[in-house]
Formats: C-alpha cells, sequence, structure tokens
C-alpha cells in the first residue's frame, strides 16, 4: 500500500510549493525535538512532485491493469472549500502529536496563522466590520499547502486502512483499485471496500470540518470494450447519493474516459488552445515576434504539453490533432511581420536562402503551405516527439533522484549483464517481464520509458547534467524529427 501525499503549486508563486509523502511523514512523526529541524528541512526539499508525475503513477497503475484483464475502478474526491475549513487549533495540536513539531517551529506556525484580520463582508454596498480568521490556512503562500497536508494528515492514514492505492494531491484525492471483470464477488468486494473508506473519511471530516462535496465528487470504471461489458451495474454510494459511474472524469486537469483512449482529453486541449489562437490572432500584428512567441507559448503550446507523457502510444489521428494546433500557432508566428521580428535576416528553406520581402518568405506563409520548413526554422519539435522528449526527461529525473519514488520505482536499470561491452556503456533499462499487450501495458510508463531510454545514443546516456541532457536530447530528437544528419 503506497499512499503519495503531494500539494498545489501555489497561487502567485512560480516556485513549486513543498510536498511531503507517506515515507517522510512517517519521518516526521518519529522525529524528536533534537531532529526536528533537520527532517522539516527534508520535508520541504522535497520539490520535484507535481499534477503531472501524479497522473503518470495513476496512468501506468490503470493500464498495466488493463493489460492484466483487470478493470479498474477510479473515485476522484473533490473537497469543498478545503484550505478554507482549516482549523487552526486542530492543525497545531496534529502538529504536535502526529509530527513532533514544538518549540520555535511551533511558535512560528502559531504567529503565521494568528493575526489575520481585515476580511470583510461586502453587501449591497455596506460593508461589515473587519474580523481575525480563525479557520483556513493562506492560499497562494508557499506554507499554506504544506499546513494543508499536515492537517489532511488522518484522511492518509484512513485510506491506507482501507485500499490498496490512492493518490492525493493538496485537497484532490484519487482512491483507485482493480477487480476481475469475470467475478462478480470480486466487484462486490472492491465497491464494498471504496464505500467503507469514503464512509470513514466523511465521518473523520464531520468531526475535523473538512467537507467531501458529493456533487463534484466523480466516478470512472477503467477498462477495455470486452472487460466492460462483463461487469454488472456498478456504483459508489457517497453520503446519501448513488455516484454512478460518468462517460468521462477530469483529474488534475486531465480528462480519463472509460477506455483511457485520452482521445477526450485531446479534444479538450485542442478546443482550447484554438479558442486562445482565435484570441491571440486578433492581438498579433501589435506585437514583437518574440512576444508573441512568449504569448504563444503561454496560452497555446503549453496546453498540448501538459500530461503529454500519458499519450504515448495513442493512434496517429489522435496525435495529428494536436499536430494541428502546434501547425496553426507556428504560421500565426511566422506570418507575423512586425518591426524587430526574430527572423528579420534570411533564412534557410530547403537548401535556399530566402530573405525578407522575397517571393516565398515564410513571413507569408498561408494555411496550406507545407508546415515543415516552418517548424524547422522555429525549432520546434513535432507532437509526437515532443511526447517522446517529456518521457526521456522524466526517465533522467527518475534515475537520477529528482523524481518522486513512487516515479523511480517504475523503472529498473540493468546491473548483470552477461557481457559487458564498450557499446553498452551507459545506463540502461530493463523492461517489465510479462507480456504487454498493444494499447494496454504498452502505453505504460514502465514500458515507455525504458523502451525510449535504451534507443537513445550512448552520449546521451551516459550524460548526468540535467541542463545538458534537456540540450542534447532537444537536438538529437529535433534531428531525428527532421532527418537532418
Amino acid at each position: 500500500m503506497t499512499v503519495t501525499v503531494l500539494t498545489r503549486r501555489g497561487k502567485g508563486d512560480g516556485r513549486r510549493s513543498p510536498s511531503t509523502s507517506c515515507k517522510s511523514r512517517t519521518t516526521l512523526k518519529q522525529s524528536t525535538a533534537s531532529t526536528q529541524k533537520s527532517e522539516i528541512t527534508i520535508c520541504l526539499s522535497l520539490r520535484y512532485h507535481s499534477t503531472e508525475t501524479a497522473l503518470v503513477k495513476v496512468a501506468n497503475d490503470i493500464l498495466l491493469n488493463k493489460n492484466s484483464n483487470r478493470v479498474t475502478l477510479l473515485v476522484v474526491l473533490d473537497l469543498g472549500a478545503a484550505f478554507d475549513t482549516v482549523d487552526h487549533a486542530i492543525l497545531l495540536k496534529r502538529s504536535t502529536t502526529d509530527f513532533g513539531i514544538g518549540g520555535k517551529a511551533l511558535e512560528w506556525f502559531l504567529s503565521y496563522l494568528s493575526g489575520r484580520s481585515g476580511q470583510r463582508v461586502l453587501f449591497e454596498g455596506a460593508t461589515s466590520d473587519s474580523f481575525d480568521l480563525r479557520f483556513g490556512v493562506p492560499q497562494g503562500s508557499c506554507l499554506g499547502p504544506l499546513l494543508f497536508v499536515v492537517y489532511a494528515s488522518k484522511l492518509f492514514d484512513i485510506v491506507q486502512d482501507h485500499l490498496p492505492n490512492a493518490h492525493c494531491f493538496a485537497d484532490d484525492t484519487q482512491l483507485y483499485l482493480s477487480f476481475d471483470p469475470n467475478g462478480p464477488m470480486d466487484q462486490a468486494m472492491a465497491l464494498e471496500a471504496m464505500e467503507r473508506c469514503i464512509s470513514d473519511l466523511r465521518k473523520w471530516m464531520y468531526r475535523d470540518k473538512p467537507k467531501i462535496n458529493d456533487d463534484k465528487t466523480e466516478c470512472l470504471v477503467i477498462g477495455s470494450r470486452q472487460q466492460l461489458l462483463k461487469i454488472d451495474h456498478c456504483y459508489v454510494r457517497v453520503g446519501t447519493i448513488d455516484i454512478k459511474p460518468v462517460k468521462v472524469a477530469r483529474n488534475l486537469g486531465a480528462y480519463f474516459d472509460p477506455h483511457f483512449s485520452m482521445s477526450t482529453h485531446i479534444s479538450m486541449s485542442c478546443s482550447a488552445a484554438f479558442f486562445w489562437l482565435h484570441n491571440i490572432k486578433r492581438i498579433s500584428q501589435f506585437l514583437p515576434r518574440d512576444k508573441l512567441e512568449m504569448v504563444l507559448h503561454a496560452f497555446v503550446t503549453s496546453r498540448i504539453d501538459y500530461c503529454n507523457g500519458l499519450l504515448y502510444g495513442i493512434p496517429d489521428c489522435e496525435i495529428a490533432k494536436l499536430q494541428r494546433v502546434q501547425n496553426a500557432a507556428a504560421r500565426m508566428l511566422m506570418s507575423t511581420s512586425f518591426p524587430g521580428s526574430l527572423f528579420s535576416a534570411s533564412i534557410v528553406v530547403g537548401g535556399r536562402e530566402e530573405r525578407p520581402g522575397e517571393r516565398g518568405w515564410l513571413t507569408s506563409c498561408k494555411k496550406y503551405d507545407h508546415i515543415t520548413p516552418v517548424l524547422i526554422n522555429l525549432h520546434w519539435l513535432p507532437v509526437r516527439y515532443r511526447i517522446n522528449f517529456k518521457i526521456l526527461l522524466l526517465t533522467f529525473k527518475a534515475l537520477y533522484g529528482m523524481a518522486p519514488s513512487y516515479i523511480s520505482d517504475l523503472i529498473y536499470t540493468k546491473t548483470n549483464t552477461r557481457y559487458l561491452l564498450r557499446s553498452n556503456e551507459g545506463v540502461l533499462l530493463k523492461h517489465p517481464s510479462g507480456k504487454m499487450k498493444k494499447s494496454f501495458g504498452d502505453r505504460s510508463f514502465s514500458v515507455a520509458a525504458p523502451t525510449l531510454w535504451n534507443a537513445l545514443p550512448v552520449s546521451l546516456r551516459s550524460i548526468k547534467c540535467i541542463s545538458t541532457f534537456k540540450s542534447n536530447l532537444k537536438n538529437y530528437l529535433y534531428k531525428l524529427a527532421f532527418n537532418i544528419s
């Protein structure tokens, strides 16, 4: 049983919020007053967690369950106003009793939470007197998410007692387990375990103030078409409400469908990206090219890059949808003729040098012009290679201690090679044992990571500096994508 606890990026802060895991939380519980400072430092240093790493782990488990002919029951819980309902007295007491925090550290927390005033209620033009806040932790701060994790630590203990797998990211909780679709008793036991867990969570929340938003809680049954046809009517009771399986569940910004095809996620991402492209186009003529590129990366390409590590192995027709978004963004950027553009000098297209004003100059590229010269000159990787880049970068981080432990545990290095040849120098990864079915296990991170990593040249696999690896990896994929020697 592994419960992983993550925290959300704070609003208004460019850094990642502090995060902790079940392991570090247990360590803090065992700490004494003499070791509080070092243990808290360890907790604050776990900065490699993100929504993407959480989704990669959950997706990996779901795909391996499908590969083993098992169906996954996923319940996404939503806590209503979670950060605003934190009771200060309960938080400080739990910090002392469960985590051993005392002395100056506890006084620091108390000073941070107390004396917060200035909150007022405005109604029909009338303003109330300001009052002190006795509940809630400041959102957007570095310390706020950490305090919420300490406050909600009881939630993780309850989940451990009932379910084999769960992922918690701040106030977003993912509960999931698998069962055999051919066994009605197995399905009934899975539903009973899930309902007991949710029932105990509700009892704890009734005592400690948090509240499950029943209306936003979603249940999803994931499996292949053949697997889903074999199961009976499946629903989970949350309080007095029967949560029926939905067709699409939104989970940490990604959209999961019953077959885990990610087609809905791609459609939603493309729709949002084209919406922003339409709005950016209206102001593109007023922006220099470098500023326009910055805006496109912020609002468009970031959407097709988010959670693209989950898109490995999906059909080309789905990747083509994302590629059309990238092509549209590239054409918009290259059609901008604002003074001071990045490409005011000549460029090389198809081995021929072209200058501004000449026929065929890329700033006049149209909708149906070939996109490859545009992508080459922008040095943008196609979507398929952006997916590979994301997976390989996460693999590198997992190998060198820059990724959460639940990601590092998914890959294994080859240590006992029968023949040690010079060509085999550099880190190699082992493929997981067992048969991996196409579009099932083949899509999981534990399979994609060794497949892509072992295909890299030795010079890349031998790099240990992340900045050097990112630069060389992009250049390698760039040459591979456009067949550049």
